[in-house]
C-alpha cells in the first residue's frame, strides 16, 4: 500500500461581521412589530383595576365585601384580602357546628370586652398524620368553606 501524505488546508477566517448592520436590523423589526400592534395603551392609576385570584373582578378595596367579626383558622386570624368575595360571603353565613364527620368543627364567640364577636374554624393540624388526612378531604381553605356550606345547606338549621 503507498503511503499517503496528509495534506491540510488552513480554515480561512471568517468575514468581518458588520455588527451596526446587524444592530439596525433588529431595530428595524422592532419598530415594525411595535407599528403593527399599535401604541401601548396607558390606564391611569385611578382607573387601575388589580385583578387578582383573590380579586378576579378588579374591586376597589372600599368596595369589597368586608368581615363584620373576626375569623379564625386554627386559632391564626384570617385577613380578608386573601379571601375571594365568594369565600366570604360563605364565611359571614356559617353556623357553629360540626361538619365533615366531625372532622371541622365551627365555633361562634360573643363578643368580651371590646372584641368582636368571632368565629374560628377548627380541624385537627398538629401532626403530619392529622394534615394528611385533612388534605384528603380537601385541599385548600376555599374548598373547605364550600364543602361546609354545602353541608350547612342539606341540614336545616
Amino acid at each position: 500500500m503507498p503511503k499517503q501524505t496528509e495534506t491540510f488546508e488552513t480554515p480561512t477566517p471568517p468575514a468581518p461581521v458588520d455588527v451596526q448592520a446587524i444592530a439596525d436590523a433588529i431595530a428595524r423589526g422592532i419598530v415594525q412589530a411595535g407599528n403593527e400592534t399599535g401604541p401601548i395603551k396607558q390606564i391611569p392609576v385611578t382607573k387601575y383595576r388589580n385583578r387578582t385570584i383573590y380579586n378576579p373582578d378588579g374591586l376597589y378595596p372600599h368596595k369589597r365585601p368586608a368581615f363584620t367579626r373576626d375569623y379564625y383558622q386554627n386559632g391564626r386570624l384570617i385577613v380578608a384580602d386573601v379571601l375571594t368575595p365568594g369565600d366570604i360571603a360563605i364565611l359571614e353565613s356559617l353556623r357553629a357546628g360540626r361538619y365533615l364527620n366531625r372532622l371541622v368543627e365551627v365555633i361562634e364567640r360573643d363578643a368580651e370586652g371590646n372584641e368582636m364577636r368571632s368565629l374560628e374554624v377548627r380541624y385537627p393540624s398538629a401532626t403530619r398524620d392529622q394534615r394528611i388526612a385533612a388534605g384528603k378531604v380537601f385541599t385548600s381553605f376555599s374548598q373547605l368553606l364550600q364543602m361546609l356550606h354545602a353541608e350547612q345547606q342539606a341540614v336545616p338549621a
